[in-house]
């Protein structure tokens, strides 16, 4: 065996073994969560494969073509998947520095990475395909080695389409030699995701569901041209699992063999390859852009010089400014947030909705759901900001300047983007919703505090719950601190607007009562302990993160 690979299981055995209590109760949360979206893909497969097989004379081809559309999107996916990871794993991960310093072989390096790559990028599309392929097979009667055929089949098929994106990665770094290059590559692929994402919800797929409308779903199969791609690996999948629920083994050996022959050989391609690229495209990658900057005094600079006792604040957001304008990965999580916020605001849209009291009612119920979307971005940004300081967090302990004065600086930063967002999300859903002004000015009201005190929860619970030697910043968030402030976030977001449902309710009487007068100081009183509740407990939890954070060593 491999010493690489020795070491990747001994790895992953001592960190299976050494997990705390939290990450055993974190795994399992996880893990019994996929379970049931699993299981919900299998019931809504099903349902699909069974009207489909009900179809005279064509239900066997019908679900031929479906199989086939569906394993040739995720080919697709999976070489995009594989460009996208390939980028990291092949030349900016955190142990090649520890690799290169061993005495092995470039091609054993990089042997290792194309196993890694081929995993990471397959794994999770092929276990979403698995639901498929179990209601297929329940629908077809055939027996449980069919889901063996599958994963024998699939091996060579992940892998196929795995080596496709390694080999684009492998030579746009090669011809390319740039860090540029991986930036460009991940902002090209989450602005395609997004395009995708908002596409596919804006043709309203939920439509095909309805059973009235499976009679499209057989149409649309029946005369669509759907891409078979006889060609693709994806083809070969198909036929082979075809030819095996057939009884055809002569058809099933002969794309069983494909498979594995086109997957050996181009595994053996790329291993020769890389002998004469992977090192140059390597050592490229390392390199930053040649390209000079014009000094300009940074408009924090110049505030600060205007108002002196925002100084330190003002050179903490401007460090945090260009921290994100540096990183990519900000900016590929800005368009996905983009593409779901669109969606989000389609969604209400598209609610079937006529009567005036429901829309009211609905704008209402808003303001929690658009509390969650709120809390899940600022876990991303603000949460993790204190974390992301890593290594360097000991510059700001050991400055002269004050804890809250950090803390604040971050809270300030990433407040305005995100009230923003809010804005957007709760005006523009008002205005499809056609909502009366009491109900559109109470959600502004009440959607303005709830994002400031959720970016000051999240600033909190990051500084009392930070993790500074973390290796990727996506762990922190599903750390303790994590679970505990999105729980805390929850609870927070029901209470709000719980503390308005009576206020509501008078106002909804009023509407259908003209004798029945509306009730001004409830509705005063509710804003006011809206407002003590929300403010004392973030202000105390502020003053708790700031004695926290002092309390840290470094």
């Amino acid at each position: 065996m491999p010493i690489i690979l020795r070491y990747r299981i001994k790895s992953f055995f001592n960190k299976v073994k050494n997990f705390n209590r939290w990450e055993r109760i974190k795994n399992f949360i996880f893990t019994l969560t996929g379970i049931i979206l699993l299981l919900l893909l299998y019931l809504s497969f099903f349902r699909i494969l069974k009207y489909l097989k009900g179809v005279e004379l064509i239900g066997g081809l019908l679900i031929s073509k479906l199989s086939a559309m569906v394993f040739v999107i995720s080919f697709f996916m999976i070489v995009v998947s594989s460009l996208i990871i390939s980028m990291t794993t092949l030349f900016y991960s955190y142990d090649l520095k520890f690799l290169f310093s061993l005495p092995l072989k470039e091609t054993e390096i990089f042997s290792d990475k194309v196993l890694n790559t081929v995993f990471y990028s397959s794994w999770s599309l092929m276990l979403i395909i698995l639901p498929y392929v179990v209601a297929l097979m329940r629908i077809n009667n055939y027996s449980i080695d069919f889901i063996s055929i599958f994963f024998l089949l699939s091996i060579p098929y992940a892998f196929l389409a795995a080596i496709i994106g390694l080999f684009f990665s492998l030579l746009l770094m090669y011809f390319f030699p740039n860090s540029k290059t991986r930036d460009f590559i991940w902002i090209l692929s989450s602005l395609s995701f997004a395009l995708a994402y908002v596409g596919l919800r804006f043709s309203k797929p939920e439509k095909l569901l309805r059973p009235d409308m499976m009679g499209v779903i057989a149409n649309y199969l029946t005369y669509l041209q759907a891409p078979t791609a006889p060609y693709l690996p994806s083809w070969w999948l198909t036929k082979g699992m075809i030819a095996y629920g057939n009884s055809n083994w002569h058809s099933f050996f002969i794309n069983l063999l494909l498979l594995y022959a086109i997957s050996t050989i181009l595994y053996l391609l790329i291993i020769k390859t890389s002998q004469k690229t992977y090192l140059k495209a390597f050592s490229g990658a390392q390199s930053g852009s040649n390209k000079k900057y014009l000094y300009r005094i940074p408009f924090e600079f110049k505030i600060s010089q205007k108002i002196k006792s925002l100084k330190n604040i003002m050179a903490f957001m401007y460090k945090d400014r260009i921290t994100i304008k540096r990183d990519v990965r900000y900016y590929s999580q800005i368009i996905l947030i983009a593409a779901l916020s669109m969606v989000y605001v389609f969604s209400i849209r598209s609610l079937p909705l006529n009567d005036s009291d429901v829309k009211n009612f609905v704008s209402f119920l808003n303001i929690i759901v658009v509390g969650f979307v709120i809390s899940a971005v600022a876990l991303r940004f603000v949460f993790t900001s204190v974390s992301s300081e890593g290594g360097a967090v000991w510059i700001v302990k050991t400055i002269p300047i004050k804890t809250e004065n950090f803390l604040f600086s971050k809270l300030i930063f990433y407040f305005f983007p995100i009230f923003i967002l809010t804005m957007i999300l709760v005006i523009v859903s008002n205005l499809y919703l056609e909502v009366d002004t009491f109900m559109f000015e109470l959600s502004v009201f009440a959607s303005t505090i709830i994002s400031f005190v959720l970016c000051l929860f999240a600033i909190s619970f990051g500084a009392i719950f930070p993790d500074f030697n973390i290796e990727n910043i996506h762990q922190v968030e599903s750390s303790y601190g994590g679970f505990i402030y999105m729980a805390v976030s929850a609870v927070y977001c029901v209470m709000s607007a719980s503390l308005f449902s009576y206020p509501v309710r008078n106002y909804f009487y009023m509407i259908h009562n003209t004798n029945y007068h509306f009730e001004q100081r409830a509705f005063y009183a509710a804003s006011l302990l809206f407002i003590i509740i929300s403010f004392s407990f973030s202000y105390w939890l502020f003053k708790r993160a700031v004695k926290s954070f002092e309390k840290i060593e470094v």
